[in-house]
């Protein structure tokens, strides 16, 4: 899950409405980029997990497997993009 969001609204502790806050208020772009990158994936294997879900209700055991393997797939990717931010140590200008 992302703690990323866009503020709404007026000013919110010096940030406007189109500025998007962000983990810890980093600004660096390629911190921002990984984890944009594993809430994509994060985003991506709800949305397969959910038609795995939905396929085995249906009877579709095979498409559900498959659906289920994406998510883990998408899942790995969402924590390797996390490790990678976690670990990524900004580079002063």
């Amino acid at each position: 899950m992302s703690s990323a969001r866009v503020a709404t609204g007026p000013a919110v502790h010096g940030i406007n409405q189109h500025q998007k806050l962000d983990y810890n208020h980093v600004s660096d772009n390629e911190y921002i980029r990984l984890r944009n990158l594993a809430d994509q994936a994060h985003s991506k294997r709800n949305e397969y997990s959910q038609k795995s879900q939905n396929a085995y209700k249906n009877g579709d055991h095979k498409a559900a497997g498959e659906f289920s393997e994406k998510a883990k797939q998408q899942l790995q990717l969402a924590d390797r993009f996390n490790l990678e931010g976690a670990e990524y140590v900004p580079v002063s200008k």
